[in-house]
């Protein structure tokens, strides 16, 4: 498998810094989720790459580009920012199938936030997080089977 982190943690750490500078945050609430964000992405842009390549394989390949797409674009909106907590939460989920447990104390805070009752999500959300949930543990799981 190709690095897919390798190439991109500059860039990663760049946007960071812009979705620092330029977020929408209304309250407490959006503010906990942008804190996440930002902190997973300075993880990701300092972090062995290989490592995070192997923790989130299937997720890189299924919403890798996605994930690309919001680093490249430099959109700070809410879109942009629900896909960074959809792609996070997938990661944090498949590290979970994969090792039975997020080795990032921040990927592992946002699962449990998000697998806990009690918050509400836009509906683009709420599908991935439903996905994740439902899904993703067969899916990684036959995957790994089939290496």
């Amino acid at each position: 498998m190709s690095s897919f982190f390798k190439p991109l943690q500059a860039e990663i750490a760049h946007y960071q810094k812009k979705l620092t500078q330029h977020n929408l945050v209304c309250d407490k609430t959006n503010q906990m989720f942008l804190e996440l964000n930002l902190n997973i992405l300075s993880y990701m842009a300092q972090e062995d790459a290989s490592k995070l390549d192997v923790w989130g394989e299937y997720n890189i390949v299924t919403m890798g580009k996605e994930f690309v797409e919001v680093i490249r674009s430099g959109k700070t909106d809410e879109k942009a920012q629900a896909v960074l907590l959809v792609f996070f939460l997938r990661f944090a989920e498949e590290m979970n199938i994969k090792y039975g447990s997020c080795e990032n104390a921040s990927l592992h805070k946002l699962h449990a936030i998000m697998t806990a009752k009690g918050y509400k999500y836009p509906e683009y959300i709420k599908s991935q997080r439903n996905f994740a949930l439902e899904r993703l543990s067969v899916l990684i799981r036959r995957r790994e089977a089939l290496k």
